[in-house]
């Protein structure tokens, strides 16, 4: 991260401490009765604040995360090519120029742009990036690395510390699985192992299902093409393609019920709890879905919990006797709050406070995410 990145973050993050205890003050004096509809206002207001100032920090984060991604990506290149990022760069701004003139010209284009995006596609041939039938002709690495960076800004089960797995050919992956839970023993000195008491390891599989998304067709005008305001529409392009990507893969990731579309995380997680009351969660909720979570698992890097933004606010407004204990407001560069001292993952596409009721599954997850497989 830059000197001007860490200069911008450190207010930033002092802004964070003071609002979240502000949100705490207010918690603590308004219990029960108290909780009056302008002390709901001004919580409103707080937790507002709050998260634009998280989403300020993360995205600062993000953009230390993305510069370092670029920086492997074109060493990759430099290995390959033995071009140095400086001519990468240059060579990327002149496809931009040549991709332009295609797309407002089409065969009337220059023949310097022509002689372009032919290297550009014989050098992704050669590498194995990109398809000409499915436009590996008109794409360039960095467009490629955009729609994925999107995917990850704008899907939830993407930032979260769940498992990616690329496949080459889009072929359904029987992925092992096993729940051993048996302890082993203590033997005597030279003695053979008793048949009677062996336990083999029960393995099992899961069939992980590819699936194709489209973006839907975008169309640009020759107007917009021809703006000059505009210095990289394609990088513009391949951020709203992985947005509109991440939108649907966000909610399939999350709610999906298979064979159509993927198996979400929610369906899938076995059931911890259960509220007793519609629209309410309690703090004795919160500790036995944690610990509902075998302790060995609970100790895994992965393990988070993941819910949607009104059962994060709820869940600031409980009892502040012990709210303390249940949530903690991260200041580290895009890192999440915590809950329980488990990392907190927002999710839009959980059930909101005002659309549970007692029939709907899943108003949070808990437990290792890495175990969801995308």
């Amino acid at each position: 991260m830059t000197t001007n990145n860490l200069a911008e973050a450190a207010p930033l993050q002092q802004k964070l401490g003071a609002l979240d205890y502000q949100i705490k003050d207010l918690c603590r004096r308004n219990q029960g009765d108290d909780w009056t509809d302008e002390v709901q206002q001004t919580f409103d207001r707080l937790m507002s604040e709050y998260r634009s100032t998280k989403q300020q920090t993360d995205a600062i984060a993000e953009v230390r995360t993305t510069d370092s991604e670029a920086e492997a990506r074109h060493r990759q290149v430099q290995e390959l090519t033995g071009r140095s990022p400086e001519e990468q760069r240059a060579e990327y701004t002149r496809w931009l120029g040549a991709w332009r003139d295609y797309a407002v010209n089409g065969p009337d284009m220059s023949a310097e742009s022509r002689a372009i995006l032919v290297r550009q596609h014989t050098e992704q041939r050669d590498q194995n990036i990109g398809t000409p039938g499915d436009g590996g002709y008109l794409t360039h690495s960095e467009f490629n690395a955009n729609i994925i960076e999107a995917q990850k800004n704008y899907n939830a089960m993407r930032r979260a510390p769940t498992t990616k797995v690329t496949t080459q050919t889009g072929q359904n992956m029987l992925w092992p699985t096993v729940d051993d839970t048996v302890a082993g023993e203590i033997i005597g000195e030279a003695s053979a192992h008793d048949a009677d008491t062996d336990a083999d390891i029960a393995f099992g599989q899961k069939a992980i299902g590819a699936f194709k998304y489209s973006s839907k067709i975008v169309k640009v005008s020759v107007e917009l093409l021809q703006d000059a305001l505009i210095t990289d529409l394609p990088g513009l392009i391949a951020r709203l393609l992985g947005q509109r990507l991440a939108n649907i893969q966000q909610t399939h990731f999350t709610t999906g019920g298979g064979t159509t579309v993927p198996d979400g995380i929610v369906p899938q997680a076995a059931v911890g709890t259960q509220s007793a009351n519609d629209n309410s969660i309690t703090k004795s909720n919160l500790i036995d879905l944690y610990h509902s979570v075998p302790s060995q698992y609970r100790m895994m890097p992965s393990v988070g919990w993941m819910m949607h933004d009104s059962f994060m606010g709820a869940i600031r407004k409980l009892d502040n006797s012990t709210s303390n204990l249940l949530w903690e407001a991260n200041l580290r560069l895009g890192e999440p709050d915590r809950l329980l001292g488990k990392p907190v993952y927002e999710n839009p596409a959980m059930l909101a406070v005002t659309a549970l009721d007692a029939a709907d599954e899943g108003w949070a997850v808990f437990g290792d995410l890495s175990a969801y497989y995308i």
